[in-house]
């Protein structure tokens, strides 16, 4: 069998070329996909985890530093979190203490962080 010399070179066709270029790109595609997605991930997780320390906080000012009153109340803490406060007076075991069911709700962004509580609190005490 007689070769001639252009099946003596070696190379890839053109279709070998443009199917290695098309798994290329999708490759490369998928790659940048999983990258979007997880940095879209890590941006909700960052403002949710700001979202619950911030109603922590607030929750833990409530009846200490921050008096509590029956009704509803609510703020900005910066220009992308809210908060909302319905506070209800509940029927106390005691004439003595005045006892409040909480539901604070704080917002930042599009994560919503929702945290219920029952303070009481002596009814002589100003808070």
């Amino acid at each position: 069998m007689n070769r001639t010399r252009l099946d003596e070179q070696g190379g890839f066709t053109l279709l070998e070329v443009l199917v290695a270029l098309t798994l290329g790109a999708l490759a490369l595609t998928m790659v940048f996909r999983t990258g979007a997605v997880s940095i879209d991930a890590t941006s909700r997780s960052n403002n949710k985890m700001h979202a619950t320390l911030h109603a922590r906080s607030l929750l833990a000012e409530l009846g200490t530093s921050r008096p509590i009153t029956e009704g509803e109340s609510w703020g900005r803490l910066d220009p992308t979190t809210t908060w909302h406060l319905l506070a209800s007076l509940r029927v106390s075991p005691t004439a003595l203490i005045r006892a409040f069911d909480l539901e604070l709700t704080v917002t930042k962004e599009d994560e919503v962080v929702i945290l219920e509580s029952t303070r009481l609190i002596p009814v002589g005490n100003t808070q």
